[in-house]
């Protein structure tokens, strides 16, 4: 079922049916554009119908690149976080992904 309302929401976003192959999605993958002045960059996810495989393909290819990056990610077994779950600072997943990134950021942004 989430498969399917992924694809139907991808139609929508991009306006075609054409979703595998598809130039418009082609050139939206972040991976295919990482460089050498690719930015230092955290990445996170929830756990539950979420991109969690893409985030480490992501984390992958910029560690390939020798890109500064940070990627957290919570296993199912601590709890059930969806896509979105660091908006909701009560969570106490969210509030340690808030201190990570916000440790990340001092640590690669030049001042």
């Amino acid at each position: 079922m989430v498969n399917l309302m992924f694809d139907a929401m991808g139609r929508l976003y991009f306006k075609t049916n054409q979703l595998k192959g598809g130039e418009v999605v082609r050139q939206s993958n972040v991976i295919t554009h990482i460089s050498a002045d690719f930015p230092p960059s955290y990445i996170t996810d929830g756990n539950t119908g979420t991109f969690t495989d893409q985030a480490k393909d992501l984390a992958n290819q910029l560690g390939e690149k020798g890109i500064p990056h940070e990627i957290t990610l919570f296993n199912k077994s601590e709890a059930k976080l969806k896509h979105g779950y660091e908006g909701d600072l009560s969570n106490p997943y969210a509030k340690e992904n808030f201190k990570r990134m916000i440790d990340f950021i001092n640590q690669n942004v030049t001042k």
